[in-house]
């Protein structure tokens, strides 16, 4: 073989080569750019799925946020409220500690009446018993039928009202006990004219 038949071997050989080279490359490309086409699919896909899940997640942070928010506002306002009403039953009882000598002691008279006994051991707090002692003993004996009140020598830590006893029976007509034992239904009206 000459020297120019081994140049046309070699020459076709290296134009196969090419050929193949090219289309190995051209394979290739195509497959990069479908990588390249998928990955880019992807990664949009990725991206809008956390855009999604991003805003799902926002509208769950606001949302929880709201709700706390609105519980402690009902919080504020139902504090505010108790407060309210803790100062309308301390005005209640200041005004009945402040009542003149007679309406207090009509209201201590009125008391021992609810009370349904027909007489006892009454106590009151020191200064009462030194300053309406006798005379609310004296008119309830009068007013009520029957009526055998003594004046205790006993004093009670009370702002005002009294105690009936009789034998091992206790009436407490404390206004303490009395604003103490009507608060929850007290408290409901007044919450009612205070938040209309």
């Amino acid at each position: 073989m000459s020297d120019n038949g081994v140049e046309k071997i070699t020459s076709r050989i290296i134009d196969e080569a090419e050929a193949q080279a090219a289309e190995i490359r051209k394979a290739s490309d195509e497959q990069k750019q479908a990588a390249l086409a998928e990955a880019g699919e992807r990664a949009e896909k990725i991206v809008a799925d956390a855009k999604e899940k991003g805003g799902a997640d926002k509208v769950r942070v606001v949302a929880r946020r709201q709700v706390v928010a609105d519980i402690d506002g009902r919080n504020a306002v139902l504090k505010r409220k108790q407060e309210l009403i803790n100062r309308a039953f301390d005005e209640a009882l200041e005004k009945i500690t402040s009542l003149d000598r007679s309406e207090y002691l009509d209201f201590l008279v009125n008391t021992a009446k609810a009370a349904a006994s027909d007489g006892g051991e009454v106590i009151l707090n020191k200064k009462d018993a030194g300053e309406l002692g006798r005379t609310l003993v004296d008119t309830l004996n009068r007013e009520i039928s029957g009526g055998k009140f003594t004046l205790s020598e006993e004093t009670r830590d009370i702002r005002a009202g009294l105690f009936i006893r009789s034998g091992k029976v206790y009436y407490d007509g404390s206004v303490e006990s009395m604003l103490r034992d009507s608060r929850s239904s007290l408290a409901a009206e007044a919450a009612g004219i205070l938040f209309r």
